[in-house]
């Protein structure tokens, strides 16, 4: 491992501990997306390492008001009584918060950071968006209201933390809403995504987006795979499955 990522990734870094205990939820969509992000990097010759510690740090904002993030709410929706745009400055400000507490980690690199500032790059907020729509039906050209207002990615490392970002909280969300079941699925929510991105992947070719799409259709289907249900094993399997536990 790189020696300038090192104390980085070690669990009892006091900022990532200090992550990980805040924002839980957070934290573990952000383990996920850096296991993709290192995958992907592998597969196409970048340096994995970095895109892994882009993912692994790429949301850490969020812990300034974990609150407010859907993978961190357990009771109520804090955004059912806020009004759209008070929601949008609230959830597109994590981009700029990570951004500053990186900055004042002491030695954490520069071009990582970089990679991380861009990963949303102009895109919609959508599910605030449609919530804005629905409550003034009347409202014309208003989806400029609800971007990021942050860089594009520029470079390889950018665009595929936002894809791998994109697609992991999607599956997860079809998943836990029992709509992943199939290879089609799967495959389907990823070209989805990408479509969404729209000129924000302009950088990328179409030989490198196939590769990045067919590496995480493989991820996918390995993570979200039927199971045997053991509700329905024979008596004997039962009990054997019993012995091996």
């Amino acid at each position: 491992m790189n020696d300038e990522y090192k104390k980085f990734f070690d669990l009892s870094y006091k900022l990532l501990d200090q992550f990980k205990t805040t924002a839980p939820g957070t934290f573990i969509h952000c383990q996920n997306v850096s296991l993709l992000c290192e995958g992907i990097g592998k597969e196409v010759g970048l340096d994995s390492e970095k895109l892994k510690l882009a993912g692994l740090y790429h949301d850490i904002g969020k812990m300034w008001f974990p609150q407010y993030f859907s993978e961190n709410i357990v009771d109520k929706n804090p955004h059912d009584l806020l009004d759209p745009i008070t929601s949008y400055h609230i959830l597109t400000r994590h981009v700029s918060d990570s951004v500053n507490i990186l900055l004042n980690e002491p030695d954490f690199p520069r071009d990582v950071i970089e990679i991380i500032s861009k990963h949303h790059g102009d895109m919609i907020l959508q599910a605030i968006y449609i919530k804005y729509k629905e409550m003034n039906p009347a409202a014309l050209n208003c989806d400029h209201l609800f971007r990021y207002k942050t860089h594009k990615p520029d470079c390889l490392y950018s665009t595929i933390l936002m894809i791998v970002d994109s697609v992991e909280a999607a599956a997860k969300s079809k998943y836990n809403d029992n709509k992943l079941n199939s290879h089609d699925d799967r495959l389907n929510l990823i070209e989805m995504m990408i479509e969404k991105m729209g000129t924000n992947l302009d950088n990328l070719t179409r030989g490198m987006e196939r590769t990045i799409k067919n590496k995480l259709i493989r991820e996918l289907d390995s993570i979200y795979h039927p199971r045997v249900s053991y509700e329905t094993l024979p008596k004997n399997e039962e009990v054997e499955k019993n012995n091996e536990s």
